[in-house]
Formats: C-alpha cells, structure tokens, sequence
C-alpha cells in the first residue's frame, strides 16, 4: 500500500466544504454543525525524531518493534526486497537516506488499527519515508508485507516516482516473497483463475489508466501477471524505458517490440497469459 499527496488534498477539501456548510447554518438559523470527533494520527505519522533509531542498516533505520522481535530479520527481509528491485531497475539515486521502520504486533493497539481487520498490513509513506507494519511475525504473510512495502521504497531509491498502479504495486507484489522474485503462491491462483475464466488476461484496464477503479483482489492479481512478464521476458528493455522516466501509461506503446495501441496491449495479454498458464517464474 502507498500514500500520496491525493488523500491529504481531499481531506482538506472536505474540512473546507465542512467550515463553510458550518458558517452558512450559523448565519441562517443560529445552527452549527457538530465537532467531529477527534482523531488520534498513529505514531508513525508524527515526529518521526522522537523515536531514536533502535538498529540500522544500509537503506532501513528500524525505530520501533516490540520486545522480542527480531530485529535482524527485520532488516535482512526489507534489505533483500531492497536488493531485488535495484537490481532491476537500479542504480540508485545518491543521497537517498533511510526509510523509517515501525513495526507492531497484531494485537498492540497500533498494530490493531492499521491491520484494520488483515492478518497483516503495512504502508509506506513517501513524504515522511516511514514504513509500518502490523501482523504477527510468526505468519509468514507478515513478511510478505514487509518486502512489499520495502519495495514500492526501492523503486523510490531508483528515481522512478509517480507510477501507475500496475507497476507500483506489480513491483511491489513481485518482490514480496523470500528467495525468488517471482514465486508468490498467493498471487498466482487468482491470475490463474481470471486467464482460465476469460479465456485470457484482461490487462487494458490496468494498463491503460494511472489508477483502476477497483483495487482488488484481482487487480493486485492482474499486476503481478503484468510485471512478472516484464521482468521474465523484457526486463532488461523495460529497465532502461522506466529509467527514462519516458510516460508508461499507456502501456505497451512500441517500445518493446509490442505494436502500438489497442494491437498492443492484446498482444501483451496474449504474452502474459501464456507466460502465467505455462507456470514460468514458479519455483520448482
């Protein structure tokens, strides 16, 4: 998961239309509305110097756990995701400082509020690079979420910035699981299932519009498919158009050896779908 500026604008808007809908009762009937209750913004969104760093690595400086965690591991999981996608998309930009780690139990009540009913959660902030994490360390989904989220940091790292979704979270979800890339059992049935019910994958909505409207299941699903052909197939091409900053909505646009347009695109679907059924990128 990632945040972006666009939350922070609409609840500003909404506070705006809230204060003049307020001053308009008030001036026609002596009415106000009533306060919103207040709400407390987690930790990991304040003053991030408040919490000295507990242990750090290269690219991560570990702020909070609780007692008993091990720390190491934190910092080896989210380096490794770290690794893979500058390893792809790299090199680095210089001066890059580390990302803020917090991390929670499930049952703590920040680990409580940011799983929001998930057996795991996490979210990287950009504008403050802090990440946290919820879950319960002994779920191997803990650190699933843990390597996505230090990935969509990597990509970062990269200078590769304001992306579609598709790639974001495709990156993201491709690098999420231990050891190879590719091989998330987790994502692999869904984008099975959708090729097998449609007689192929429908990418074109993913690939053509900077946000889908339904982040779904299917649509983390369907971007995984999308980059995990990119990375097996086109990877070192893809590399150097991502690091172009050249637009890659829409996407395939000829620059990959795809036609432009709609011929394009099928063309795409076709290759992922075979690439998806054939099983390439499972470990064996």
């Amino acid at each position: 998961m990632n945040f972006s500026n666009e939350r922070t604008e609409k609840n500003r808007a909404n506070a705006t239309r809230r204060r003049v809908l307020g001053s308009t009762l008030l001036l026609l009937g002596g009415c106000r509305l009533p306060a919103s209750p207040a709400r407390r913004s987690p930790e990991w969104a304040g003053d991030v110097a408040a919490f000295p760093a507990v242990r750090e690595s290269a690219r991560v400086s570990l702020r909070r756990l609780p007692n008993g965690m091990d720390e190491e591991r934190l910092l080896v999981e989210a380096e490794r995701a770290m690794d893979g996608v500058v390893g792809w998309l790299g090199p680095e930009r210089s001066g890059e400082g580390r990302v803020c780690l917090f991390v929670y139990r499930a049952d703590e009540p920040e680990g409580v509020r940011l799983r929001n009913g998930r057996a795991a959660r996490g979210v990287f902030f950009p504008d403050g690079n802090v990440m946290a994490i919820a879950g319960d360390p002994g779920d191997e989904r803990f650190w699933d979420v843990l390597r996505h989220e230090a990935a969509h940091r990597a990509l970062r790292r990269c200078g590769i910035e304001q992306l579609p979704f598709w790639l974001d979270e495709g990156t993201a979800t491709l690098f999420e699981t231990a050891g190879a890339c590719s091989a998330n059992p987790r994502r692999r049935p869904m984008a099975r299932h959708l090729a097998e019910r449609f007689g192929g994958l429908r990418l074109a909505p993913i690939l053509t519009k900077f946000r889908p409207r339904s982040r779904d299941g299917a649509a983390y699903a369907k971007a995984w498919s999308a980059t995990l052909t990119l990375y097996l197939r086109h990877r070192r091409e893809f590399a150097d158009l991502a690091r172009s900053k050249a637009t890659l909505v829409p996407f395939p646009d000829g620059r990959l050896g795809f036609p432009a347009g709609k011929d394009g695109v099928e063309a795409f679907e076709e290759e992922t779908t075979r690439l998806l059924l054939a099983g390439d990128g499972e470990e064996k």
